[in-house]
């Protein structure tokens, strides 16, 4: 086992030092040549533009998205798959141990890029409320490593690495469709919902960042973000329960991988046979039936869209008599739930 600790880490050595320099790279650029204050004329003083967090939150996201493609793209070949799994190791110690290299792999380039741009800005001539960005470094670690087992256990539910790329992109958007539903049909949601980012595993991240940017900018009043607050106290909650769940599935269904899975078709309800008739359903739901030539168009490309979705999954034009059915009713649905929207709600 310390041997295999051992193989990880060295494995992922050279990746870690490429990550880490680009991420050094665009954060060092971006707090040198970015403004940090300026003057305002009336009344007579100086306010603080921004802390400068946005560029290495971003970062830690895309990390947290694409070490997990890195980590768990093993078992997506026959060869890998073979190579791996008769390794001695148990299959949920063969997790744990690329889990935890996988985190390593995005935390260490966000820490060492994040405290070199803090660094930089302590060099300039700034108005900051410093001892925050150690704050929020701290509160930024736990929701990248939530995050993190979130994407780990959408990519490994599928059999091939384009479709654990679309699983992970599906999910991403998907929690944000009943907000475009209620807006394209003017149905008026709780005021404690302020956009559409807030539906994304990245909602949390976003806020976290928006709080403390105000915090570091000494901005204590009105301008500590209460609408953000108001998001994390429900968005980290959510966040806390889908991540700890993600890392039980992760761990929990490492013994029921299969080898000769690898390479196949990704069945998992995790994917294509249960977000296909639901993209379907909530965009049928949000198409305007009030405009029948608008609506027709839209539908047609809705169907050919959901069609062609399906032929990526079977791999084939010929599809189960089950996936026609499954995108008809789906369309169907849809199209009920717009009527419900635009006359009902």
């Amino acid at each position: 086992m310390i041997k295999f600790i051992r193989y990880e880490l060295k494995r992922n050595l050279l990746p870690m030092v490429i990550f880490t320099a680009i991420a050094c790279l665009i954060v060092g650029i971006m707090n040198t040549l970015s403004d940090t204050y300026y003057y305002y004329d009336f009344p007579n003083e100086v306010r603080v533009r921004s802390a400068l967090l946005s560029t290495p939150t971003v970062i830690f996201a895309i990390l947290c998205v694409i070490v997990p493609i890195l980590q768990f793209s093993f078992r997506m070949k026959s060869r890998g798959a073979d190579l791996w799994y008769s390794l001695p190791v148990k299959r949920e110690k063969l997790m744990l141990v690329r889990t935890l290299a996988g985190l390593l792999l995005a935390v260490i380039p966000f820490t060492v890029s994040y405290w070199f741009g803090f660094f930089i800005l302590l060099g300039r001539t700034n108005y900051y409320v410093l001892h925050g960005y150690l704050l929020y470094y701290l509160a930024l670690l736990p929701l990248g490593v939530l995050l993190f087992g979130i994407y780990s256990f959408l990519f490994s539910r599928a059999n091939t690495v384009c479709d654990g790329i679309i699983f992970m992109i599906a999910w991403t958007f998907i929690f944000m469709m009943p907000f475009l539903y209620m807006s394209m049909h003017n149905i008026t949601y709780s005021s404690q919902i302020n956009g559409w980012q807030e539906f994304t595993p990245f909602g949390m991240l976003y806020y976290v960042e928006q709080w403390f940017d105000d915090y570091i900018c000494g901005s204590y009043g009105y301008a500590v973000h209460a609408p953000a607050l108001r998001s994390l106290a429900w968005l980290i909650p959510i966040a806390a329960a889908e991540g700890i769940g993600a890392y039980a599935g992760l761990f929990l269904t490492a013994r029921g991988q299969k080898a000769e899975n690898s390479e196949q078709l990704s069945s998992s309800l995790w994917g294509y046979k249960v977000f296909i008739p639901l993209y379907v359903f909530m965009f049928g739901g949000c198409l305007d039936v009030t405009d029948l030539q608008l609506c027709l168009l839209w539908g047609a490309i809705l169907l050919v869209g959901g069609y062609v979705s399906y032929i990526a999954y079977r791999r084939s034009f010929r599809l189960k008599l089950c996936d026609v059915l499954s995108l008809l009713i789906s369309f169907a649905a849809g199209i009920g739930f717009s009527l419900l929207g635009h006359y009902v709600f």
